[in-house]
């Protein structure tokens, strides 16, 4: 991909589960990812029950969410949002896509 004559964005959304092992993999595809694109959006849908029993029980699930907010810590072409009811669907998403202050 030219990023010089080509924009390009997404946007991704899900339940944040990442197979445990893949994290490393995930991470580096990731990175790769955001030398190719303008800007990357993940908003993550799940309950606090849910959040809560997958941080006590989820041995075999690694969290997308937690991983993203590491990388975006170094690229700022990522952002994510967590979600954990409907109302708060909106503002996570007019948060993502308002631009830069």
């Amino acid at each position: 991909i030219d990023t010089s004559t080509t924009n390009v964005y997404i946007a991704q959304a899900s339940d944040g589960d990442n197979w445990g092992g893949d994290e490393e993999l995930s991470t580096k595809l990731v990175t790769e990812l955001l030398t190719q694109v303008q800007y990357f959006a993940y908003i993550q849908t799940e309950s606090l029950d849910r959040r809560i029993y997958k941080g006590k029980h989820g041995r075999d699930t690694e969290d997308l969410f937690n991983m993203y907010l590491e990388i975006s810590a170094q690229h700022k072409k990522l952002q994510a949002r967590l979600v954990t009811s409907g109302s708060e669907v909106y503002p996570a998403l007019r948060s993502l896509f308002e631009g830069e202050a």
